[in-house]
């Protein structure tokens, strides 16, 4: 049986040219003794354990079911008879064998991985057409794509038929030099079935053309080029012409590089702001739609995130297309995640090679993306050093790293310094090994590369792990550019109650009586919104943490004063203060609203400094015994609020906060007794 093929080609991107495939499926399910268990109709993507099928597993676990999926189509009759017709399959849990019209066409074996078939010789032009998908139980490596999450089974990303014409585009390449307003362009192009010279073109975010040429690799230079970043993500359009086909992608201009101390984007450092985010739906599990993963996207903005790691595998091009579109930095995985017992086994050492190729052939020119993870938290090891190194061969624009526990990075720096760690250190939970002082005067201190965490804040609960910690020592570490909140998401799918055991029962997020988000007790409930993305308390907090604009207080007027001078500083990368927010303050007191008006946003650089002025009039305010100074910065791109901050302004604590009157409250046994209340508690019950 034919593997799939060693190069991807791309998905033409004129739709008439593809068959989307998603839809109603036969199916059945048969156990890991091959014992058929269930049989129905399926909608494809989805998870099988979403739709009534199986029982999801958490952690490590295989289950060893297969699932065989059916169905029919024909091909359309605006196809060409002379082009060549392919299958792709954006996600398989475990891959699968795939037949069509009762012949092999090929398998493939990861589960997170784009993967293609060609299928020419066994398609009718005229006609039905059965395809039928078997997906593995248990093949080797199924480990790999296994985490601290759900396992969840079945084609959960889309299937598609496409034709191209004999003569195509296969693969391309785009990188940019940047120096100042210039972008250098380079675009290498790799056709089939011809000679012909394409034709590349790009379109700057207004339709200009901006640059251009002939050949399988074109050079040019683009002037005061409007330049991808996470606070400006404008997108290009590139052009790639064939006599008998047209490939049109959006691109952003940009270049990352790195040198001792920084991480940067078009030349500048940037402080990267994150969350770990997985492909979960709690209503489609593995099979997440486009509109579910802009939503998530549009939560981490408005959260502050610049930042996403993609925990821990490739993610749908969804997520991609939504992080190009609205600004968000990228860190993407290479597949592996648990089954670090055969990382010392050369024999999986293939796998691994696989699974960075396919990583790296499908997301290379997204400018969301400015790093690769190489697997998480599993020992550096020969087969993983050598997966890195095909990274690095495969895309020198983009640094690497190892993503490393707390323990083990500090086992392995003691044993071989910074060999084999990537161009990137990525130390997670770094506050584990030590305190803030320690860690700059045995650790920091000594790396001769930028750093980062992957991992430094576990909001598991309602707990956001010293996020402010971090965030105070990335803004006082050069080299520590940022890091993600472990996690963005509770993991939790939708169950009924009649699935449950007592056990679970007791630790799910209840809808009503018959429904629940169960996240595998407090294993999965480590987001910083709920399953179905309603926001957490800690949600607000990381909001609040993350502000790219911190306002001061200190030293503010009395009660009755009406000029306020305060500070602020600037934490964006690229965009002067006055570029990224606009501001309104107001004075609050027990009265209501004192007085408003909008802010005069200085022109504070990137990484800058300086104050802001508030004037509320020259007749002062009233008396007030508690009154606040509020101020408030919203985007200039999009309104969303981007801080909020408040200041007592009264002359005194004491005017501000009289005592009570009446005796001080007294604690008796269970209770709390004041002069007007008394509260007890009942400890049988938990309750006040």
């Amino acid at each position: 049986m034919a593997a799939a093929l060693a190069a991807l080609p791309r998905v033409p991107t004129e739709p008439e040219r593809v068959l989307p495939l998603d839809g109603e499926w036969d199916f059945r399910l048969f156990s890991s003794n091959a014992a058929e268990v269930a049989s129905g109709k399926i909608d494809v993507p989805s998870s099988w354990e979403l739709r009534g099928y199986g029982k999801p597993l958490y952690g490590e676990s295989v289950s060893g079911e297969e699932g065989l999926y059916r169905r029919t189509f024909a091909v359309p009759r605006g196809w060409d008879s002379g082009s060549r017709l392919f299958l792709r399959f954006d996600g398989v849990q475990f891959g699968a064998s795939v037949r069509v019209n009762g012949r092999d066409a090929g398998e493939f074996w990861s589960s997170f991985n784009a993967h293609v078939l060609e299928v020419t010789g066994l398609i009718r032009r005229d006609g039905a057409n059965e395809i039928e998908v078997r997906t593995h139980g248990s093949p080797k490596g199924a480990s790999f794509d296994t985490n601290d999450d759900w396992t969840l089974h079945g084609i959960h990303r889309s299937v598609r038929l496409f034709a191209l014409p004999p003569e195509h585009v296969r693969n391309w390449r785009i990188e940019t030099k940047v120096a100042g307003a210039v972008a250098r362009v380079r675009v290498d192009v790799e056709t089939s079935g011809g000679e012909t010279a394409p034709r590349v073109a790009l379109f700057a975010p207004d339709g200009r053309k901006v640059g251009g040429g002939e050949g399988r690799r074109v050079e040019f230079a683009v002037r005061d080029a409007k330049l991808w970043t996470a606070e400006t993500p404008d997108l290009h359009v590139l052009e790639i012409a064939l006599p008998s086909q047209t490939v049109r992608e959006k691109v952003g201009l940009r270049e990352v590089t790195w040198d001792a101390t920084s991480l940067m984007v078009n030349g500048r450092p940037v402080e990267l702001r994150g969350a770990n985010h997985h492909d979960i739906s709690p209503f489609n599990g593995r099979a997440v739609t486009a509109a579910e993963q802009r939503r998530d996207a549009e939560l981490m903005i408005a959260a502050n995130c610049n930042f996403l790691r993609t925990s821990h595998y490739p993610p749908s091009e969804a997520l991609l297309d939504a992080c190009d579109e609205l600004g968000i930095y990228v860190m993407d995985e290479v597949p592996f995640g648990c089954g670090n017992r055969f990382l010392t086994d050369a024999s999986y050492g293939p796998l691994l090679l696989e699974r960075a190729r396919l990583t790296l052939e499908r997301d290379a020119n997204r400018a969301c993306v400015i790093a690769w993870s190489v697997g998480n938290e599993n020992p550096v090891t020969e087969i993983t050093v050598a997966a890195a190194d095909l990274v690095r061969e495969l895309d020198r624009s983009r640094p690497r790293c190892f993503p490393l526990q707390p323990n083990y990075f500090m086992k392995h720096f003691a044993e071989k310094g910074l060999q084999d760690c990537g161009d990137l250190l990525n130390w997670h939970y770094p506050l584990i090994c030590g305190t803030r002082q320690e860690l700059h005067d045995k650790w920091f201190t000594k790396f001769d590369r930028p750093f980062l965490s992957g991992e430094f804040a576990h909001a598991n609960g309602v707990d956001n792990g010293a996020l402010e910690a971090y965030v105070d020592i990335v803004r006082s570490e050069p080299a520590y550019v940022g890091g993600a909140v472990w996690m963005f998401q509770d993991q939790g799918i939708l169950r009924r109650a009649r699935d449950l055991s007592p056990h679970e029962r007791a630790h799910c997020t209840w809808l009503d009586d018959e429904l629940a988000f169960d996240s595998c007790a407090h294993l999965g409930s480590d987001g910083v919104v709920y399953s179905d993305r309603t926001p957490q308390v800690d949600y607000f907090e990381m909001k609040k943490a993350y502000s790219p604009i911190v306002v001061g207080g200190a030293g503010l007027a009395g009660p009755d004063g009406a000029r306020w001078t305060i500070p602020v500083e600037n934490h964006y990368d690229f965009l002067r203060l006055d570029a990224a927010a606009t501001g309104t303050w107001r004075v609050v007191s027990s009265a209501g609203c004192e007085a408003s008006g909008r802010l005069a946003v200085p022109p504070i650089p990137p990484r800058g400094s300086g104050e802001l002025s508030v004037d509320a009039g020259a007749g002062g305010l009233p008396a007030a015994r508690v009154r606040w100074l509020e101020i408030s910065f919203a985007a200039v791109r999009d309104g969303r609020e981007i801080c909020r901050w408040s200041h007592p302004i009264a002359a005194d604590a004491a005017r501000a906060f009289p005592p009570a009157p009446g005796p001080a409250p007294e604690k008796r046994g269970d209770s709390v007794v004041t002069a007007a209340y008394t509260f007890s508690l009942d400890r049988a019950r938990g309750s006040v």
